[in-house]
């Protein structure tokens, strides 16, 4: 599957917002090739209920399991008129359906055997392959390994929380599912297809020559899982909560909390570890795209907090309005191959409608736009900053190219609960990622950074992952 690709100063992030994009497909210029960058941030939240009393979202929109909701749905009503077409619309696509009739239906459902005690249902998940990498051309399969290694040794050989593998069908053989089990109960295998795993929408079939970007039509897949499916599907399987890890993401030291347990208990709704920066890969287009989808909130979500962003316009320090002139020419966002989530939160009509209008455009296809810009932008829109947080607490490496030659894209981080950090990163590099070859070779690179960010000593590579 495609691998999502941090720094010493506070800053605001950006949220993604749908458009009625029919006019913005033409006439924008392409000027500009995005490179993806990694910065430090403050904290975050989310909760759109604290609007009032009038006006909060159904206490029962959840039971409809989140149909998915036609652009023209938000775009051309207002609050009171989208509640209505919930009431008409949930009921026939059925309890384990997510999805109107022209996304298609998520079929995908599971038995899961969390510790029926327990205060909340949440899953890691982890999106691999079973196969070398076709664009690192790395080992997969033993990375994955390698992986899971650390998460029971860090955290889950305590906390025992679900883990599910989806892959795209090349784990479907008994013996390589249970290989990688390891005797380990709770890791368990789904294979995405049909609308989980598709090029969308059908209009935008037959003209992948004109897409930007030379990347694999599984990464493009991949963005729009994270972006756009993940929620319905971990709602069908019966999880409020999911927490996401990468076949090259790396525990590096104990979590001594359930993951899970410590959102619900802080009402936190979006939690990330570090954070990114990234220019969209299409010039100006990013940020001339969501112009009309953000002017256009008070009227759809009228009388709502939703009506206005939520924090996305902190960082315009020059104009409050989302422009690469207001607000720089870097969007700045979660770093999310670590990410834990609120699934019913994802599927409230506000971020569901932005996520629909997203998905409408194409765009993760034809533009590259990611799942890193795509999430970041929707917490940004929507979610209140109190209910976003940032975890510190445990040391955390993601890296995306071939691993024997330590980090090419990524960063490592020592968690601000350890006392001796410098040493604490030569043990890492050295012992639990053996990159013993590289680790002078870096120090020395110029393009390699090494310093302390928000309190954790940080190693990111190349210049522009911050932290």
């Amino acid at each position: 599957m495609g691998l999502s690709v941090c720094a010493c100063v506070y800053v605001c992030f950006f949220m993604f917002g749908g458009a009625n994009n029919n006019n913005n497909n033409n006439n924008e210029d392409n000027n500009g090739v995005g490179i993806g960058y990694l910065y430090e941030s403050t904290v975050f939240y989310p909760w759109i209920a604290s609007a009032t009393k009038s006006k909060r979202w159904p206490k029962n929109i959840r039971s409809y399991s989140a149909p998915r909701f036609p652009n023209h749905v938000f775009l051309k009503t207002n609050y009171d008129d989208t509640m209505e077409w919930l009431e008409q619309k949930a009921s026939p696509f059925g309890s384990n359906c997510q999805g109107d009739a022209t996304r298609g239906c998520s079929g995908i459902a599971l038995q899961h055997n969390q510790d029926k005690t327990r205060k909340t249902k949440g899953a890691i998940v982890i999106l691999a392959q079973n196969r070398h990498h076709p664009t690192y051309g790395r080992n997969s399969n033993a990375m994955l390994k390698k992986t899971l290694d650390n998460i029971y040794k860090f955290y889950n050989n305590k906390q025992k929380d679900d883990i599910i593998i989806f892959h795209e069908g090349d784990f479907q053989n008994p013996h390589d599912q249970e290989d990688v089990q390891n005797g380990r109960a709770e890791i368990r295998f789904v294979a995405l297809s049909g609308a989980d795993w598709e090029v969308y929408p059908p209009s935008i079939i037959g003209t992948e020559n004109s897409w930007s970007a030379e990347v694999h039509i599984g990464y493009r897949h991949m963005i729009r899982f994270y972006a756009v499916r993940i929620w319905q599907i971990m709602a069908n399987l019966g999880y409020d909560y999911v927490c996401r890890f990468d076949d090259d993401s790396y525990l590096l030291s104990e979590i001594p909390y359930n993951l899970f347990d410590h959102m619900q208990e802080h009402g936190y709704d979006y939690a990330y570890r570090n954070t990114a920066m990234e220019s969209g890969w299409s010039g100006t287009k990013w940020w001339r795209w969501h112009q009309p989808y953000i002017s256009s909130m008070e009227q759809k979500f009228n009388g709502t907090a939703s009506s206005r962003p939520a924090w996305l316009l902190q960082q315009c320090e020059k104009c409050k309005i989302f422009s690469i002139k207001c607000c720089g020419s870097w969007f700045k966002g979660f770093y999310n191959n670590f990410f834990v989530a609120n699934v019913s939160r994802f599927l409230e009509p506000d971020i569901q409608d932005y996520l629909a209008t997203m998905d409408e455009s194409g765009r993760m296809y034809t533009l590259r736009w990611n799942d890193l810009i795509i999430q970041s932008m929707a917490v940004q829109l929507f979610i209140p900053q109190h209910k976003v947080h940032r975890f510190r607490d445990f040391s955390y490496a993601h890296n995306s190219g071939k691993p024997e030659n330590g980090i090419q894209w990524g960063i490592v981080q020592v968690s601000n609960r350890i006392e001796n950090q410098r040493e604490e990163m030569d043990r890492i590099l050295v012992q639990e990622l053996d990159w013993a070859d590289a680790r002078q070779a870096n120090k020395k690179d110029a393009d390699s950074q090494f310093g302390y960010v928000e309190g954790m000593y940080t190693y990111r590579r190349p210049f522009y992952f911050l932290g």
